[in-house]
This record gives structure tokens, sequence and C-alpha cells, in this order.
């Protein structure tokens, strides 16, 4: 997955579908420069908009999906996240057909094979296991609120489960 961090047609320069044009030019050659450079292609692009300031419309002439808001974070160090409350636009693109069916773990290509086998399997329950799961978990508190949940003598066995069951599943649950 590449990210387009950055897509602004200037005061001046706004010609019939040039943003649409430039996208799909663009689009046309990532995937092989991404090969060129890192061994492997790119299966789908992805771009945030701040509602805020845009409408993202050029993302939709030129065929994107918007997959919806985000939670309002962002980037502080590589691998931390402030909330900003700002939520932006998640748009995406598939640039290979059956780019979400790669993703999933299914049919991975030869050059992705390496990549992929790093990563958490597929997630083997059903919507209604999921579900279950979610729901039990909503009733459990969240140990890092209160501290004396967590530590000392006022541990509760729930917390404890929680955390256990949550190192064990290998996916994220998102819902």
């Amino acid at each position: 997955m590449a990210n387009n961090s950055r897509f602004l047609i200037l005061e001046g320069w706004h010609e019939p579908n040039l943003a649409s044009r430039l996208m799909k030019l663009c689009l046309q050659r990532l995937s092989q420069d991404w090969t060129d450079l890192y061994g492997h292609g790119v299966l789908v692009a992805e771009s945030f908009v701040d509602p805020q300031q845009f409408l993202g419309t050029c993302y939709k002439a030129s065929g994107w999906t918007l997959l919806g808001p985000t939670q309002g974070y962002r980037r502080s160090r590589q691998d931390f996240y402030l909330a900003h409350d700002c939520p932006k636009q998640l748009w995406v693109r598939e640039l290979s057909p059956g780019a979400r069916t790669v993703l999933r773990g299914r049919n991975t290509p030869e050059a992705l094979r390496s990549v992929a086998s790093t990563h958490a399997p597929e997630c083997l329950q059903t919507p209604e296991e999921l579900q279950q799961m979610r729901l039990y978990f909503e009733g459990l508190t969240d140990w890092r609120k209160r501290k004396s949940d967590f530590y000392g003598a006022n541990r509760n066995q729930p917390t404890y489960t929680h955390l256990k069951l949550s190192t064990l599943l290998p996916f994220q649950v998102a819902v």
C-alpha cells in the first residue's frame, strides 16, 4: 500500500479534468516504479482528505473509494499517534485486479510472499463469533483508565482475561 500524501492543483492551473488525468498517469506508473525500487509492486493506494478544506472530488472522479472518516489521530513518532480531533476522509484505490483478496492473504503473488510471511494470518472467525467477542470485551474495564484495577490487590479477573486473550489473538477486531 502506498500513501498519496499530497495532491494539490494550485490556483491558476485549473483545466477541465486535469486532476483526474494527472492522478491516472501517476497511478499507472506507481506500481512499476515501486517494483523497480523495492522489488514488488503496489496493490493499493490510499490518501487522506481534510473535509474541512477539501471535498475529495478528484478522488471520486478518478475512481477511488471513500472508506469513511479516520478516528482523528496523527502520527507523532514512528510508532506513536496523538489525537487531534480533526478526522480525515480515507480514500483508497486498487491498482491491481483482486488486490483486496491478495491483502486478505489469499493468492499472494510470489514477489510478496516473503513480506506476507511476517504478518499475522487471516482471521478465521465468522462475523457472528467476532460480534460475540466484541460484546464480551465491551463489558470489561479498561486497565489503562484506572491503575488500581491493574496494579496491586484490586486487580480483577476479567481485566486479566482480556489482556491474556488479546495477546493470543492474531488479528484486530474493528467494528
